[in-house]
């Protein structure tokens, strides 16, 4: 079995409303804000800015605003957005998901005596849905901070709640892979309140992609559903996973996310 390289463990709680139906807003001409500071590269104060028109785009779709954003440009990507997308992964409930359809213009302009960095989202898509199961609930233990390179890694995964299928994938730069189910360790239900461990009949070798680099920053992924929902998309992206995501009823899923280094 290949080396696996990097392993992210991620958890997101997303978050649409139960009795409303999985819905697509539409919005345009979002602009968003972010004064600048010395203490803050170009970058950053884009970032910044892009973030408030985000969370702008999602108060124009009646959305709160505790939020968890991906931009998807429809194209080919060096794994710039890649990164920006696993920067912003945490722990959060979410309510909506802000789709970038084309690129975010920048600019700047004086207001107030100020100056500001103003990022403006041409056209972007909110995607929205019903509220989670909050009984449905997935953990995950014993995977370490940081490993040496040609370390085997290994953890544990406990489903609350329900019995549940599971999907596990991990992340490093601009690629990705479907580490659970695979053709050693084939698809079953997994017993809820039981603690399981990983790899099953497998091991996972880490190696860095580029040896020259003092460390390497990996990330896990795991997808549980009530049902058995195959992720059959050969785009294994954090984007095409998340859009597998989405359209799952989120009554019916819930996802974790970790992270470690290989030095």
């Amino acid at each position: 079995m290949k080396a696996l390289y990097p392993i992210l463990c991620l958890t997101l709680l997303l978050s649409f409303p139960v009795t409303v139906k999985a819905q697509k807003i539409e919005v345009a001409d979002i602009e968003g804000f972010c004064e600048f500071s010395r203490h803050l590269t170009l970058e950053q104060l884009e970032q910044k800015a892009l973030e408030d028109a985000k969370i702008k785009a999602l108060r124009k779709a009646d959305i709160p605003e505790k939020i968890w954003s991906v931009t998807d440009l429809m194209k080919e990507d060096d794994g710039t957005s890649f990164n920006q997308v696993l920067t912003q992964m945490t722990s959060v409930e979410l309510n909506g998901m802000v789709q970038l359809t084309e690129d975010p213009v920048y600019g700047e302009r004086e207001m107030y005596g100020k100056k500001y960095i103003v990022a403006t989202i041409p056209k972007a898509v909110i995607h929205k849905g019903e509220e989670p199961d909050r009984t449905f609930v997935v953990s995950m233990d014993g995977l370490q901070k940081v490993y040496n390179e040609g370390e085997k890694a290994s953890f544990n995964v406990t489903i609350y709640g329900k019995d549940a299928y599971l999907h596990i994938f991990w992340f490093s730069n601009d690629n990705g892979s479907c580490i659970y189910p695979n053709d050693y360790e084939k698809k079953k239900k997994f017993e809820k309140e039981v603690e399981h461990p990983f790899p099953m009949n497998a091991y996972y070798t880490l190696e860095k992609e580029n040896p020259d680099a003092p460390f390497e920053s990996c990330n896990i992924f795991v997808v549980a559903t009530k049902e058995d929902i195959p992720y059959t998309s050969k785009d294994v992206s954090l984007n095409g996973i998340l859009k597998w995501y989405f359209s799952i009823p989120a009554s019916k899923r819930f996802a974790y996310r970790d992270s470690f280094l290989i030095r």
